[in-house]
């Protein structure tokens, strides 16, 4: 039963136009994440393409090494006296001869200055060479700060603790341009997938269940059980075959034109006061889990309402908005509180782990990301339980 579901779906002429179409989008992802780095030679000229990665790391590569006092002083040093001597803001034949070389880390400095206020690109042009002398104190000030603000009991304080205690300082820094660039693209896409398992969802129940064979399907001795049940795995074997194939084939070709380097740098050299302790192949990955976790919630989602609707397009609809409609109530501090945990934060992996955002229940202290992909792991069953109870009452 479970094979022949697989190819009814798989080999509807439609879904195969579908499914190539939604494995070039992620060909040509990959291909745009590439063309987004640019690297400036020392005659201030902008190259983009295959090679423009590659020698950008090559730049970067200069400041491999602990980000201590002295290397964080000498950048801030070397960028106000650029500062002084050169007023464009563009690509320029000073940048690429001395700034970009620096760029991460003269962000890094920016936001650890910027703690507390809104981020500010001129920081680094104003703070004070005593300032910048003891940079990395600063930050675990700060970060003491941070524990005292989000760690509202002893037992959230103490996960703080533990949490930042994880990184070690100073932090070793290497380029991560791939990384950096290559997630916001893979949750991207992710959401693309989550509209596609939608529609091949409803593509496996659709035929039997508005026709008239769907009295001849009840009629049978396995139909409203051992077919319903198959008809649910096949949903989940479909999402899980093309949430992986999109990701394998977006993510060697991302990799593969930006390198993989600055894998096991600590994501605090891009946000210092992140309390996750992983690197950027760790984050990276967890970023594929929770867009995984999204799309099996959706596949769920999609089907249960496809049992209470009775209709493929409502299914789809309202499972999509349940992630492409809650970013529409971003600025609404009614809502703020609730769109945290939303569904669709489930692409937001990356962006969630630049606030230490903690919660509580008794005494278990997690992470947001942590309580996303939990909480709709375990949402996923209910609605899986409903859609096979619904399935097996008979006919619609």
């Amino acid at each position: 039963m479970l094979g022949y579901e697989l190819k009814k779906v798989i080999l509807k002429p439609l879904h195969i136009k579908i499914i190539i179409a939604a494995l070039i989008a992620g060909i040509l992802l990959s291909g745009l994440a590439v063309w987004s780095v640019y690297y400036v030679d020392q005659t201030g000229t902008s190259h983009r393409g295959l090679t423009a990665p590659g020698a950008l790391t090559k730049d970067k590569s200069r400041w491999n090494g602990p980000l201590t006092d002295s290397v964080l002083l000498e950048v801030v040093k070397k960028q106000q006296n650029i500062e002084v001597k050169n007023k464009s803001n563009g690509p320029n034949p000073v940048y690429g001869r001395i700034g970009q070389s620096y760029r991460d880390i003269e962000e890094f400095i920016n936001q650890t200055l910027c703690y507390g206020t809104d981020y500010n690109p001129d920081a680094i042009n104003r703070v004070s060479l005593e300032t910048a002398g003891r940079l990395n104190e600063l930050r675990k000030e700060n970060i003491d700060s941070l524990i005292n603000e989000y760690g509202t009991t002893a037992a959230k304080k103490e996960y703080l603790k533990r949490q930042f205690a994880k990184v070690q300082t100073p932090l070793e820094y290497e380029p991560s341009d791939a990384f950096r660039i290559t997630g916001p693209f893979a949750a991207a896409y992710g959401l693309l997938l989550v509209l596609v398992i939608s529609f091949l969802t409803v593509g496996v129940f659709s035929d039997e269940m508005n026709s008239e064979s769907r009295f001849v399907y009840y009629s049978t001795k396995y139909g409203p059980t051992r077919g319903a049940a198959a008809k649910i795995l096949a949903v989940f074997i479909i999402a899980t075959m093309l949430y992986w194939s999109g990701m394998l084939l977006m993510s060697p070709i991302s990799f593969g034109g930006m390198g993989t380097g600055g894998a096991f740098a600590s994501i605090q050299t891009e946000s210092p006061y992140s309390m996750y302790g992983l690197n950027f192949l760790e984050r990276y990955l967890l970023i594929l889990l929770s867009g995984y976790v999204a799309c099996l919630f959706l596949a769920g989602m999609t089907l249960l309402l496809f049992v209470k609707t009775k209709s493929a397009i409502s299914a789809m609809s309202i499972s999509f908005l349940l992630f492409a409609g809650f970013p529409l109530l971003a600025g609404n501090d009614a809502f703020d509180s609730f769109r945290m945990l939303t569904p669709d934060r489930l692409f937001h992996v990356q962006d969630n782990m630049n606030i230490p955002c903690i919660y509580q229940f008794g005494t278990i202290v997690c992470s947001r990301a942590t309580l996303l992909i939990a909480l709709y792991s375990f949402l996923l069953i209910p609605t899986v339980v409903l859609s096979y109870r619904g399935f097996r009452k008979g006919p619609m």
